[in-house]
């Protein structure tokens, strides 16, 4: 759980797709929050 950037390379576990997945969401929804 050091990496919390986003790996470039491809995830090896499908739990690091679903972590990667789950931070770029929040990151969207946050955009998306603040410009309404």
């Amino acid at each position: 759980m050091e990496k919390l950037h986003y790996p470039l390379n491809r995830p090896r576990t499908i739990k690091e797709l679903v972590m990667v997945m789950l931070v770029q969401i929040q990151v969207v929804w946050v955009h998306i929050r603040r410009h309404q």
